[in-house]
């Protein structure tokens, strides 16, 4: 059962103001006249460009097609994938209130996330099989709040349906579809091993391995899989980051 989150997660929520919509290049054509085939294709192209607008967006940092809000508190650990607004088109190209409350709940309590930052990025990002279901990327900082974070969305979004599905490979977590979990690496491509050997993150390898404690079933057992790396550990991902996008010399 969704339970509805007291006010002061919220607190007087006011919705950022939405920019005016694209003025459509055809809008004085003739009522029933043809659409302008170049007139179009422009109109798409800017609505696909331009990013989303919500609350505190200016404290966010550009990082490819993602808007990046502060750094994950661990280098290993759970972070949880929400799915796109089902509503999310070249002629709605906004994002609805109930995901600029979930969005200012994240900021408001400082939970590090990522959201994809227009309409490109959301297409180039299925372009991918595995990217599907990766609108907003949550970091939390424990099991207590990875818990409490999808019961949030669905009090939240209870009257969205869900965009493309969740992320295939991911422990769904959501009631109504919305949000599913992954543990793996959170700042780099490395994880960790049962023995606390650092090792690349297979995306491959479900949801998560079985040395670590499914925390959303009480009957699970193993290690809660928070990991924050030494200063050994980060050097040895900085060389090996260096190793991987290294120009490779020709021979």
């Amino acid at each position: 059962m969704a339970t509805t989150p007291p006010g002061g997660f919220l607190g007087a929520h006011r919705a950022a103001p939405q920019p005016p919509a694209p003025q459509h290049p055809w809008a004085r054509t003739t009522p029933g006249a043809a659409v302008p085939r170049q007139a179009r294709s422009i109109f798409v192209e800017q609505v696909m460009n331009r990013e989303f607008e919500f609350p505190a967006k200016g404290e966010y940092v550009l990082d490819r097609i993602f808007l990046d809000f502060r750094h994950p508190r661990n280098d290993v650990g759970w972070k949880l994938h929400v799915v796109k607004p089902s509503t999310l088109s070249v002629d709605n190209p906004y994002l609805p209130k109930n995901y600029l409350d979930l969005l200012r709940f994240l900021y408001v309590k400082k939970i590090p996330h990522k959201i994809v930052r227009n309409l490109n990025g959301i297409a180039a990002m299925e372009r991918t099989a595995t990217q599907v279901g990766k609108f907003i990327t949550i970091y939390p900082d424990n099991t207590e709040q990875l818990k409490r974070v999808p019961e949030l969305i669905d009090a939240l979004i209870p009257d969205n349906s869900p965009g493309n599905g969740l992320a295939p490979g991911d422990l769904p977590v959501s009631a109504r579809g919305l949000a599913s979990a992954r543990w793996g690496g959170l700042t780099s491509p490395f994880s960790m091993d049962r023995n606390g050997n650092l090792v690349l993150d297979d995306r491959n390898a479900g949801a998560y391995p079985d040395w670590v404690r499914n925390p959303f079933d009480p009957a699970s057992g193993g290690a809660d899989g928070w990991v924050q790396f030494d200063d050994d550990a980060k050097a040895e991902v900085r060389r090996q980051m260096q190793a991987m996008f290294a120009p490779k010399r020709r021979r």
